[in-house]
């Protein structure tokens, strides 16, 4: 199974308990002492609203979505896909140079209470992250985002019991205000460590998901590369493993009776499991 070169430090901190800005330096110097840079290739992958949200063999008796089923198939399927991505086009994407959101999981903010990370937070923190921020520009940022204008839509972004319509144009707000405080950390003395990720590469149902459609909303007004893979099923380079996985994703069916994948949506380029040049 597919997993990136960051995958233990962000294992390490999934279930541990820290700040945002505390996990981000974390990364950063794991990176550091093991000279490796910000991944050029941002993921972006339905982890809890798309691919086998709507398998009917992950709901419970009720018919209910089971996300104890969901996120873990989600999870072991973007690896899957992330892998045949590697294998067909390995001098772009590799463990080297691509994170995995997939490899975090839930990180607590005070175990004791068992309060966790919202949405807003691992926002925050792959955001900030794959900005290229800096600890110190990333403590400035995220202190910006909790000044009391912003409250209310990122209480709004975090309340789960709203719909995807109600909760997305706190979204919007969101991605228009971090970019503009990322802009201005990075820009700040000693506030960015390198280059930022310049390719956002589309994994499973981006458009199911609220944080998908934000981080493609980022992408866009960062000016990266937005790409995703076609799937051909005959493709020899395919494994077999991945081959039943897309075939799987393939075969499900969202409420409004479309695919449930990312085949065939509008992106800047398309990336077939083959050989592509970045342009």
């Amino acid at each position: 199974m597919f997993q990136s070169r960051r995958h233990g430090i962000l294992g390490a901190i999934a279930h541990s308990e820290t700040t945002v800005a505390d996990a981000v330096q974390r990364v950063i110097a794991f990176e550091d002492s093991h000279n490796i840079s910000v991944p050029e290739i941002y993921v972006s992958t339905s982890i809890s609203s798309g691919g086998h949200y709507f398998n009917p063999d992950c709901r419970d008796g009720d018919g209910r979505p089971d996300f104890s089923a969901i996120i873990p198939a989600n999870n072991r399927a973007a690896a899957l896909i992330a892998g045949a991505v590697e294998t067909t086009n390995g001098d772009i994407f590799n463990a080297g140079n691509i994170m995995l959101p997939n490899e975090l999981g839930p990180v607590y903010l005070d175990k004791a209470t068992n309060a966790r990370w919202k949405d807003s937070h691992y926002m925050n923190f792959y955001l900030t992250w794959l900005s290229g921020l800096s600890a110190s520009g990333t403590h400035w940022a995220i202190d910006q985002l909790r000044r009391p204008p912003y409250a209310e839509f990122i209480a709004t972004m975090d309340n789960r019991t709203l719909s995807h319509d109600e909760r997305w144009p706190a979204y919007q707000a969101y991605i228009e205000v971090m970019c503009s405080k990322i802009n201005v950390a990075g820009r700040r003395p000693g506030g960015r460590r390198g280059e930022p990720s310049h390719t956002l590469l589309q994994l499973i149902d981006t458009e199911h998901s609220l944080g998908c459609r934000a981080e493609t909303l980022y992408a866009e007004i960062r000016g990266m590369h937005i790409i995703a893979p076609l799937f051909d099923l005959t493709a020899p380079s395919l494994s077999e493993e991945a081959r039943t996985e897309a075939q799987l994703l393939r075969s499900f069916e969202t409420h409004e009776g479309t695919p449930s994948v990312n085949v065939g949506c509008p992106v800047e380029l398309e990336l077939p499991l083959v050989a592509v040049s970045l342009p």
